[in-house]
């Protein structure tokens, strides 16, 4: 992949989703993944990577940082859904956000269809516009942004994000040892009345 701009409209693939993170890597500060193993993203065991080609919905959680000598795990393309039960963004995460705080990046895709959602968090959060277009407040502050633009909210900023249409966004949270977790989370179609 020669730069961010190159991924297609279509589908983002396991390796398309690798080389994004790496081509990322190159833009975020070195405060943000908190490692010296600055590029280095995902490590798996081969009984991992059969399990991923098995359950292509189940992603280990694990450090992506680890053990680079064991070779990548493969991410096969997989539906954004929310978690089971609950009214959120669709979204897929690569690596999870653990309750007891992390280190390495966070990392996940995500997608508003008609949808608002505010959240605010206790680490940095980038995400990369994969397609579509989306409005985003943030301090007061109001952007516009579509396709190819990357974005960063700060550590402890609420962030309002609002996809009239459509928008699908690949993201990468900082480190968060502390464990602090996001408050103010609030979602909403487009089409419920507030």
């Amino acid at each position: 992949m020669d730069d961010i701009g190159s991924l297609s409209n279509d589908v983002l693939t396991a390796a398309d989703t690798v080389a994004l993170a790496g081509d990322l890597a190159r833009f975020l500060p070195k405060s943000a993944w908190q490692s010296e193993r600055y590029g280095c993203f995902c490590c798996a065991s081969s009984d991992e990577i059969r399990a991923a080609e098995l359950h292509p919905w189940v992603t280990p959680r694990r450090s992506l940082s680890t053990e680079i000598d064991m070779g990548p795990i493969v991410y096969r393309d997989a539906p954004l859904k929310p978690d089971d039960g609950v009214e959120e963004p669709h979204h897929r995460w690569i690596n999870y956000p653990v309750p007891e705080g992390w280190t390495d990046p966070v990392i996940s895709l995500w997608q508003l269809t008609g949808e608002h959602f505010t959240d605010q968090h206790g680490h940095i959060e980038w995400n990369y516009i994969l397609e579509g277009q989306l409005f985003l407040e943030v301090e007061g502050i109001k952007v516009e942004l579509s396709k190819g633009d990357i974005f960063c909210i700060p550590a402890g900023k609420k962030a309002h994000y609002t996809a009239p249409n459509h928008v699908k966004m690949f993201a990468v949270y900082g480190a968060n040892p502390k464990a602090i977790m996001p408050t103010e989370q609030f979602y909403r179609k487009l089409t419920d009345k507030i």
